[in-house]
């Protein structure tokens, strides 16, 4: 009724060792079966497992490497493989954030970890890994980060937090109208508490102003530099100078703008003469330029 006491007793619990690197080799096996130290020092016995689990090598699996390395093992065991985990503490996570938006006096508020252990590495959480929730103030963001471990390798990690820092961000004094050029008068520069990584705010004055505002912007909003758009250099109506090229020859005359446009943008003009209208390329404030064969336009 006990036949199987013996067997049990004669086979030898796993022995986990603790990886440092991609392969297992026979150099980590002998740690644990120091039969294999007589085996080639660079022989491969296998791949390292992921974090969090084990690699375990059966006695059957054993006795075959023994043969193939002809190393002498007879013995009825197991061994294991498996990275050391270390706790991942709050105050690590901080300081590595803190590094990356590199703002001393940044508040970051942990409100949720996803992993509590991880391999034994260099810890980075990397600005763009920083992803803010629908209320960028009172609500939470995602920040992605990772171990770099055995060199190359990443183990992920991520964190749900709160971040705020004095930023400056440049608000609108008085209600701005759309389609109006920002003037100097118009906005303000003013330093808040906020979340430090909104992209999309204009943090410097020369970023808004002789810019125009696309939307209206209320007094005391801040600015976001997605609503400016540059001024144009031409307005429909307006008489613009005429460069015609063509070769060597030059020709300079009179045409009056038939829409707006920016530098570089395609306007129709119209030859006041003629009364016909061309197509022109804008080239600066009041300016534009026919190129026959390029811009496809004829002035006559």
């Amino acid at each position: 009724m006990i036949w199987w006491i013996p067997f049990v007793m004669n086979f030898t619990t796993a022995t986990c060792v603790a990886m440092h690197g991609d392969r297992i080799g026979a150099t980590d096996l002998a740690k644990a079966v120091p039969e294999f130290a007589a085996a080639p020092s660079d022989a491969f016995i296998g791949y390292a497992p992921a974090p969090g689990s084990r690699r375990v090598l059966h006695a059957v699996e054993l006795r075959r490497l023994a043969a193939k390395f002809d190393v002498t093992f007879d013995a009825d065991r197991e061994v294991c493989f498996e990275w050391m985990l270390k706790p991942v503490s709050h105050e690590d996570v901080v300081r590595s954030m803190r590094e990356s938006l590199a703002l001393p006096t940044a508040h970051i508020e942990i409100l949720e970890m996803g992993t509590r252990a991880a391999p034994e590495g260099k810890l980075v959480f990397p600005i763009e890994g920083l992803i803010p929730g629908a209320d960028r103030n009172t609500g939470s963001a995602l920040w992605r980060g990772y171990v770099v471990y055995s060199e190359k390798r990443r183990f992920d990690l991520w964190a749900r937090v709160k971040v705020s820092a004095p930023t400056s961000r440049v608000v609108a004094v008085t209600a701005i109208a759309a389609g109006h050029a920002i003037e100097a008068t118009d906005v303000k520069l003013e330093t808040v508490e906020d979340f430090p990584v909104w992209h999309e705010v204009a943090r410097h004055l020369d970023e808004v102003v002789g810019r125009v505002a696309q939307h209206g912007i209320p007094a005391g909003h801040a600015v976001v530099r997605a609503g400016l758009s540059q001024p144009f250099e031409i307005e429909a109506g307006e008489l613009v100078e005429v460069i015609v090229e063509s070769g060597q020859a030059h020709l300079t005359l009179q045409g009056r703008a038939e829409n707006s446009g920016r530098r570089g943008d395609m306007i129709s003009v119209r030859n006041p003469r003629s009364a016909k209208v061309f197509r022109a390329r804008v080239d600066g404030k009041g300016r534009v330029l026919v190129m026959p064969g390029i811009t496809g336009g004829t002035v006559n």
